[in-house]
């Protein structure tokens, strides 16, 4: 009996130490996730600080000095900040200094004209759009470079519109030029990078006051034109100055590499076709006309070499236009002034470069009536040409015609009359003996009926009451019989021409007579 409680008690111990176990791993289980015994003490959420991170620059660390923007180590002591652009100009002592404007009154900047064209302004991108206002701020007041903090765009941007941009900055040298100086994180997470850009290269900071006297010099052109005048009428008159007024430069103009277009042509007075090309860009552009300029090559009939010309606007119709090849003619001897695109391709370049034609505008019809007159070299043919010339001169610049024959009018003393005719000091026999060259007597009297007169032995002239453009010969047609048929336009001041078809009959190799035909009716002119 006694071995039988033993073994009882022995039983119920084991079955204790098994129940032991289980609830041993259910509490291990069950530690993972532990249920509170406790109500947890509530507490306010802390406030969120706003102090930046102090790994994020603050707005001072991101200024940069002027040495370091400008990359010049002589610069005085000076700081740009993300609010400002820096611009740098070069006096006339060779003084440099350094001007910060804020960055919300150069990007308001809007003048009244623009010496540029803005039709190229869609080929720049819209993160551009504050480079070129800042370009139109630094060149307006003379400055050649700048420093522009801004995370809008890089030197990358630019250099992928580069060659854009010199054709609507239009200015001497090596173009716009931009560098990345440096770059940082802003505290939105943004780039913010300090471009400098330069107008015409690092090498001569100058240039910009040259251009400058140069456009100042186009607005004195400008402010000539006659009040009232139209937009047909301020390009005729625009295109005139730079045809009797500047002079192509025959030496190597390009040896020294000192190029100064635009100052060249407008105060110099001599250049070649780059500076006529960059003159009448500016001329045009400050008159309200919108005006470009394209590249090519000449033809004669095979490519001589490049060239540089334009394409302008007026009334609504694109032309292109030429005043190097039209230098020192008459208006009604222009050949490139309005012209169609066919017509300058036919006469003038052997191809244009791919850029020029991406932007340039179709022009598809020429003004004036054009001028095809074959062999050149026939005496005869130069004396209707001369007549020609002479009939316009007698319209808008009577005393003009001397000068053909190596006079200069200057030297004469001129008188007006009551009757409104002008007397001059030349003899007038002279004079008629100078017509002689080219016409017989009975001509030249018909000629000078009611223009020139004898007063007391002394040329007079009939005052100009309206400034034609003159006569435009535009053909010649050799007859049967040794006459001369000649195809000719008489364009008034509006632009508006007259054909009109004159017989010369020859003695020798001089005019013997002219008949005006009009109409089939022949009548003595």
């Amino acid at each position: 009996m006694k071995k039988l409680w033993i073994l009882a008690i022995v039983l119920f111990c084991g079955l204790m130490i098994l129940g032991c176990g289980d609830s041993n791993a259910a509490q291990t289980a069950s530690a993972e996730t532990p249920i509170p015994t406790e109500t947890p003490v509530l507490t306010e959420a802390p406030v969120p600080d706003e102090t930046p991170a102090p790994t994020e620059p603050l707005r001072e660390e991101i200024s940069l000095t002027w040495a370091r923007a400008f990359r010049i180590s002589t610069l005085p002591e000076g700081v740009i900040t993300p609010d400002e652009i820096a611009f740098y100009e070069v006096d006339a002592d060779k003084n440099e200094h350094i001007v910060n404007v804020p960055k919300t009154e150069v990007l308001a900047y809007r003048p009244d004209q623009l010496p540029r064209t803005q039709s190229l302004d869609r080929y720049i991108p819209d993160n551009l759009k504050s480079l070129t206002v800042t370009l139109d701020y630094a060149l307006a007041h003379g400055y050649s470079r700048f420093s522009i903090p801004t995370t809008e765009f890089t030197y990358a941007d630019i250099l992928g519109v580069h060659q854009m941009l010199n054709r609507i900055y239009y200015i001497d040298g090596n173009g716009i030029g931009s560098l990345d100086v440096q770059s940082f994180e802003t505290e939105t997470g943004e780039t913010l990078t300090y471009v400098l850009v330069t107008i015409n290269g690092i090498p001569d900071a100058r240039c910009v006051q040259y251009y400058l006297e140069g456009v100042a010099a186009a607005q004195a052109i400008v402010d000539t034109v006659p009040e009232g005048s139209t937009e047909f009428q301020t390009a005729l008159y625009l295109y005139r100055y730079l045809a009797d007024n500047v002079e192509y430069d025959y030496n190597d103009y390009y040896e020294n590499g000192k190029q100064l277009l635009l100052y060249d042509a407008l105060v110099k007075r001599k250049t070649v076709c780059a500076g006529y090309s960059e003159a009448l860009y500016y001329l045009y552009n400050l008159a309200g006309i919108d005006c470009m300029y394209i590249a090519g090559y000449v033809s004669d009939p095979i490519p001589r070499g490049s060239h540089i010309w334009n394409v302008a606007r007026i009334d609504g119709q694109y032309y292109q236009f030429d005043p190097t090849w039209d230098a020192g003619l008459l208006p009604s001897e222009y050949e490139y002034f309005a012209v169609s695109d066919d017509y300058m391709l036919e006469n003038h370049t052997q191809n244009v470069e791919t850029l020029s034609q991406e932007y340039a505008p179709v022009c598809p019809e020429s003004l004036f009536p054009q001028i095809r007159v074959d062999n050149w070299e026939s005496r005869q043919v130069i004396c209707i040409c001369y007549y020609y010339r002479f009939l316009s001169e007698r319209e808008s610049a009577p005393f003009d015609i001397v000068r053909f024959f190596g006079a200069n009018t200057e030297q004469f003393v001129q008188t007006d009359t009551e009757d409104g005719w002008v007397v001059t000091d030349l003899e007038y026999s002279l004079f008629r003996n100078l017509l002689s060259k080219l016409m017989q007597t009975a001509e030249i009297n018909r000629f000078c009926e009611g223009y020139y007169a004898d007063r007391d032995g002394m040329l007079a002239f009939r005052k100009p009451t309206a400034q034609p453009i003159g006569w435009r010969l535009c053909g010649i047609t050799e007859n049967a019989d040794g006459s001369l048929l000649a195809e000719a336009y008489r364009i008034d001041e509006t632009g508006a021409s007259q054909r009109v078809l004159h017989l010369f009959r020859f003695s020798g190799e001089k005019i013997d007579s002219v008949t005006e035909q009009q109409e089939g009716t022949p009548r003595i002119r």
